[in-house]
């Protein structure tokens, strides 16, 4: 199995506990500066409970 299957699987397992599997979620890994990655490794960010908008 690929690692980023793995990690998505995890993902989802995480969005299950926090109880926003269903309504949807949003899983983001920030590159480079321009990506606002402040830390330099990889990392994700889920994000749910509400709904999510792109702001530009």
């Amino acid at each position: 199995m690929n690692i980023v299957f793995k990690i998505h699987q995890g993902l989802q397992k995480v969005a299950k506990q926090l109880g926003v599997e269903k309504p949807g979620f949003r899983v983001v890994s920030n590159n480079g500066p321009d990506g606002q990655q402040e830390v330099d490794h990889l990392h994700y960010h889920l994000m749910g409970g509400r709904q999510l908008k792109w702001e530009i």
